[in-house]
């Protein structure tokens, strides 16, 4: 009988060890992806829409390049 629990420990053991080595890719797949690309960080992935017009983005502003209007565009 201690036999029996002796196995069934380790086999506990093994599959917690599995398991933990089975969510690591997924861990630094998900690490990766938002350490390229900050807003795919899971923290804003739960943000709703006010949350997220709240976030500062650091830098200046980006302007759209404005646009001369020539006098073929004013007939």
């Amino acid at each position: 009988m201690a036999s029996s629990k002796k196995d069934g420990d380790a086999m506990l053991k093994l599959f917690s060890i599995l398991d933990q080595l089975r969510s690591l890719p997924a861990d630094e797949e998900a690490k990766a992806a938002w350490v390229s690309d900050p807003l795919r960080h899971p923290d804003i992935a739960r943000m709703d829409a006010r949350q997220l017009g709240d976030l500062p983005f650091p830098g200046p502003a980006i302007r759209a390049a404005s646009r001369q209007c020539v006098d073929v565009c004013r007939t």
